[in-house]
C-alpha cells in the first residue's frame, strides 16, 4: 500500500514564509517581516525597523508561536517591550492570527494594546470575505497592508 505525505496548511504557510518574509523585503519599504517561521521576533522587528527607518511608510510584524511571548501584555522582555515600541512608533502594526489565539497558544485578553488579530483564508462553514474583496465584513482594511500580495501572504500564513 502506498502512502502519500501531507504536510497542514500550517506547516506549508510557514513554509512559504520562511522561504520568503525576511528577504522580500529588503526590495523596498514597507512590507510584511514574520517572527515564529525560523526568525526571533527581536531578528523580524530589527529588520523591519532598519528597513523602514523614517516612519513615513505602513509595515506588519505577524507574530506566531513560539515568538507570542514577545507580545504579552506582561512579562515580555525588556528588549521586546523597547521593540515592540519602536514597531508602533514608527508606524509598524503588530499582528497574530486567530487561529494561534483559538487554538489556545495565546490568550486574546494576555496581548498588550494594539495587536491586531487577522484571520486565514476563509473556511468552509465559517465567516467568509465581502463580496469582491479580500477583507471580512467586520475587519477594517485600514488595520491591514492594502497591498494584495502583502495581505494574501498574510491570510496565507494565518489559514489554518
Amino acid at each position: 500500500m502506498r502512502r502519500t505525505a501531507v504536510l497542514p496548511a500550517s506547516l506549508l504557510a510557514l513554509f512559504f514564509l520562511s522561504w520568503t518574509a525576511l528577504p522580500a523585503q529588503a526590495q523596498n519599504a514597507g512590507g510584511l517581516y514574520v517572527a515564529g517561521a525560523g526568525f526571533s521576533f527581536a531578528q523580524a522587528a530589527r529588520q523591519a525597523l532598519s528597513e523602514n527607518p523614517g516612519g513615513g511608510g505602513r509595515f506588519f510584524v505577524l507574530v506566531l508561536p513560539p515568538a507570542t511571548d514577545a507580545l504579552a501584555a506582561s512579562g515580555a522582555s525588556a528588549e521586546a517591550l523597547e521593540l515592540r515600541a519602536q514597531v508602533q512608533a514608527r508606524g509598524g502594526s503588530l499582528l497574530v492570527c486567530r487561529r494561534d489565539v483559538a487554538a489556545g497558544a495565546m490568550p486574546a485578553a494576555g496581548l498588550m494594546p494594539g495587536v491586531q488579530v487577522v484571520r486565514g483564508w476563509p473556511q468552509p462553514g465559517g465567516p467568509q470575505l465581502a463580496a469582491n474583496s479580500d477583507y471580512y465584513p467586520d475587519e477594517s482594511p485600514a488595520a491591514l497592508p492594502a497591498a494584495t500580495d502583502l495581505l494574501h501572504r498574510l491570510r496565507a500564513a494565518c489559514s489554518s
